[in-house]
């Protein structure tokens, strides 16, 4: 079958070179970057940075304008992430201030630039990492859910505001601060709560 035929039967457009070697069925290295070379240089598939393609050929402009296609990418670099921290905090209105940023919780520590927006992930304990409560499945990405955006946030950076409180909701946070095992960030979410 057409590869390009294969492609288009997973409704994604976003790709890593993992993603292409399990799609085509290809596990032999050098073919499948000489695969990917003939797809790039035929304008059938995209690249958007190293190791990371597309079906479309994306720009900057697009990055920018489309904040669940910036999601999709960051899933690409690192697979087993998922959105966080301040960038899923802004996405669920509950702060207001600007970051340009993707944030991300991963296994490693990575910092990556595409299309001049900085992808950025941070690594927690893995009892947390691994841990799923709060974090939601969505069409090409992970995200962590209101409350565990919050309380990965507060986790990590103690001292960061957080501009609107009141749409948390109170149960399910005290329930996800629990995989965090922190007494510091207790104490922070019940001032915050008052």
């Amino acid at each position: 079958m057409n590869k390009l035929l294969l492609l288009n039967k997973t409704n994604q457009k976003i790709f890593s070179t993992q993603d292409l070697s399990v799609i085509w069925q290809e596990p032999d290295r050098r073919k499948l970057l000489e695969n990917i070379k003939y797809y790039l240089k035929t304008e059938q598939i995209y690249q958007v940075s190293r190791g990371i393609y597309s079906t479309e050929p994306y720009s900057a402009k697009d990055i920018k304008e489309d904040i669940e296609l910036s999601f999709k990418i960051a899933q690409r670099i690192s697979p087993n992430s998922y959105i966080s921290l301040c960038t899923a905090m802004k996405y669920h209105g509950l702060i207001f201030q600007y970051y340009s940023e993707i944030y991300s919780i991963a296994e490693r520590n990575i910092k990556r630039e595409i299309f001049n927006e900085n992808f950025i992930f941070k690594t927690m304990k893995d009892d947390i990492f691994r841990n799923d409560k709060g974090i939601l499945n969505r069409q090409g990405y992970r995200i962590a859910s209101k409350e565990r955006s919050f309380c990965d946030s507060l986790y990590l950076f103690p001292s960061l505001g957080i501009d609107n409180v009141d749409s948390l909701d109170k149960d399910r946070v005290r329930e996800i601060s629990r995989i965090y095992g922190n007494n510091s960030l207790n104490k922070r979410i019940k001032l915050l709560f008052k």
